[in-house]
């Protein structure tokens, strides 16, 4: 079956990862239902593709989805979720990240679409360590058990006998490209400043990373692979680095010099504590690297952009902005 004879439903699709995703599918041919709460967003994407892009603007946590949304739908991609724990509840978050992914769910196999693509987080096995694949889970804050819950109701539903619907569940690490926001666009706009970063002791903590366009291919890969069902798949840009190699990337993309002084692990964490940035501190210095090999083996992807590539494209989505 050809892209265009294929139609993706794709919720979240004006967020950071949706809109990026949505270029890519329409570049690929297929027909996009956009579903969205910012649809001025997709509106360049619009007036590109108006025969295979329709746009819905619709809130998940306030109208439930109905059958007509999944009219002449084949594939489901579910990004709409809430992509942290900062200043969202824990009700808020089970509203949208697991009640409103269940019911969209529900809707799409009853409409008989598929297979349903679910964007997960890799801190519901860990956000510390080597994460081969196998270990259990160990979700570490409200938004990582929301994730976890989700995955655990959506497999419940597709594992019930008169269930026909696969589901592809995808764990990513840390997700970076034109439009990120939260403490990976903060470390970029303080390297940009020229500030001095007391960062520099990190040399050892290897973490993963994946570039937004390794995932939107990623994705659009699990729309029809055969072997993409029925199992979680993490994934990262496979070349795992420090926060003093990162923030080195990161210079080097925008043209400036990596400020970094050696400041000792226990008193970023006594600063962390005392600023109230405990989280951010230790996602900066904890380690977390994600084996992909069962990713790269069972389904033969490879990542198609490096994070040099990739910083650099981003520098220059910010220069024309």
């Amino acid at each position: 079956m050809t892209a265009a004879a294929n139609k993706v439903l794709v919720s979240g699709a004006s967020g950071f990862i949706g809109l990026a995703l949505c270029q890519q599918l329409l570049q690929a041919g297929y027909a996009v239902k956009a579903l969205g709460r910012n649809l001025a967003a997709l509106q360049n994407l619009a007036q590109r593709y108006p025969q295979q892009l329709e746009c819905v603007n619709q809130d998940l946590v306030a109208a439930a989805p109905t059958p007509e949304l999944f009219n002449n739908v084949d594939f489901v991609v579910h990004l709409a979720a809430y992509a942290s724990a900062a200043g969202i509840s824990a009700a808020a978050l089970k509203a949208l990240n697991v009640d409103a992914s269940v019911a969209l769910a529900q809707q799409a196999q009853q409409a008989g679409v598929k297979r349903f693509i679910f964007l997960s987080s890799a801190q519901v096995v860990a956000i510390k360590g080597a994460i081969k694949g196998s270990e259990s889970f160990n979700p570490q804050d409200s938004y990582a058990l929301s994730k976890l819950a989700a995955e655990q109701a959506l497999q419940a539903l597709c594992q019930q006998g008169a269930c026909s619907m696969q589901l592809v569940i995808i764990r990513p690490p840390l997700v970076y490209g034109p439009g990120v926001k939260g403490n990976f666009a903060r470390l970029q706009q303080a390297v940009a400043s020229g500030r001095w970063l007391p960062l520099g002791g990190l040399k050892h903590n290897k973490r993963s990373y994946l570039a937004l366009l390794n995932l939107t291919d990623f994705i659009q890969l699990c729309i029809t692979h055969p072997q993409a069902a029925d199992q979680p798949w993490q994934l990262s840009d496979n070349a795992d680095i420090s926060t003093r190699e990162l923030i080195s990337n990161m210079a080097r993309a925008q043209g400036k010099p990596a400020r970094l002084l050696p400041v000792p692990l226990w008193l970023l964490g006594t600063i962390g504590k005392l600023t109230g940035h405990s989280g951010a501190v230790s996602r900066l210095t904890s380690a977390m690297q994600l084996d992909i090999s069962a990713t790269q083996q069972q389904l033969g992807w490879q990542p198609v952009i490096t994070m040099k590539q990739q910083l650099a494209l981003m520098c220059q989505s910010a220069a024309v902005e």
